[in-house]
């Protein structure tokens, strides 16, 4: 019973750092995207007051 309780505690202790290795991943993404669109809006801008 010991051992299915410190298997237990190692295979949460395992989701949770996949779990915080996605969010890292998802906080990437997100901030990728973001300044992505905001190069795009200063490049319409920049086009519009070309013109």
């Amino acid at each position: 019973e010991f051992n299915n309780l410190l298997t237990n505690i190692d295979q949460k202790h395992h989701i949770h750092e996949v779990s915080e290795e996605n969010e890292k991943e998802l906080l990437r993404r997100m901030k990728k995207e973001a300044e992505d669109a905001l190069v795009r809006q200063w490049q319409a801008a920049n086009e519009r007051l070309a013109k």
